[in-house]
């Protein structure tokens, strides 16, 4: 079972930026965004997050490198470290212009270079998360989140201890418990048929595996509660992204804060980057569940 489950982790890793398309959602792409009054906050609104997250980017690149920038963009977005060195040097962009251009196209579920292009003719970064319909709260979440790993970087480069093994195990702990009540929360509402297929959808458009996989891995994994098969499948798509190795399942022992941690700690991953992929799949879900 185990070398079963390896082989669709392999077969996925180099197709996922090929299969995004596929995980599209809807936008206003093709359409030039209204200059409203209230349009125009939100331009500004996300205009003001991506410069935060710039600057920090390039203070990051300053402390731990670029390759180190990129390993962590990799791991944030699970898409392999070898495809994002390759479009970097292929963007001819500034490692911040980069960075945002990836995420923004991870939230939206659109191709890198679609952005790329976006910026490339020098439209702002707030009049493209306009375009992509992008949902402010969420896609600041993702932003904020990864700005804070990379404050965590510069700061441990600067011989600064963030967090000691006992609190980031906390940490998880409290993870583990949120993704699980929540979870618990949609079923409720939901139902369970409903419940099912949006929890299939949403881990597909998170991890870039296809839906069919993910159901027999599922299927194979029943010893999980849904948010510990949740959190597998966002850990071995962080890990494997970043170091290009999936992950074996051997139990559930695989998703205990403590071997969440030791994972983490070995991939030389931080744990807040894993946080934060959580908490990005609950407000995803969430977002999911009130347009049913």
């Amino acid at each position: 079972m185990n070398k079963k489950i390896s082989h669709f982790f392999l077969a996925a890793i180099m197709a996922i930026v090929a299969l995004m398309p596929m995980f599209a959602q809807t936008t206003n792409a093709q359409m030039t965004p209204d200059p409203g009054p209230r349009k125009g906050k939100v331009v500004n609104q996300f205009n003001t997050r991506v410069t935060l997250l710039s600057q920090v980017v390039l203070r990051a690149e300053g402390s731990i490198g670029i390759d180190r920038l990129l390993f962590l963009l990799s791991a944030q977005t699970g898409i392999p470290v070898t495809i994002i060195q390759s479009e970097f040097q292929g963007s001819g962009m500034r490692a911040d212009r980069f960075i945002v251009s990836e995420l923004f196209s991870r939230t939206a579920g659109v191709p890198s270079a679609f952005v790329t292009d976006l910026v490339n003719n020098n439209q702002s970064f707030g009049q493209i998360a306009l375009q992509l319909n992008l949902p402010f709260k969420l896609t600041n979440t993702r932003l904020t989140g990864f700005m804070n790993v990379l404050i965590d970087e510069i700061n441990i480069a600067r011989g600064v201890i963030v967090a000691t093994p006992d609190r980031t195990i906390a940490q998880l702990t409290s993870a583990m418990e949120l993704i699980n009540t929540r979870i618990s929360l949609f079923q409720n509402i939901l139902g369970s048929d409903a419940f099912n297929q949006l929890f299939i959808r949403r881990l597909a458009f998170e991890t870039g595996l296809q839906t069919n996989v993910i159901v027999d891995m599922q299927n194979q994994m029943t010893d999980l509660t849904p948010g510990q098969f949740a959190a597998f499948l966002l850990l071995n798509n962080t890990i494997s992204a970043a170091v290009l190795v999936p992950l074996n399942y051997n139990g559930v022992a695989v998703v205990t804060p403590g071997g969440i941690f030791g994972f983490l700690n070995q991939s030389q991953i931080p744990a807040a980057l894993f946080l934060n992929r959580i908490t990005i799949f609950t407000r995803a879900m969430n977002n999911d569940s009130d347009n049913v």
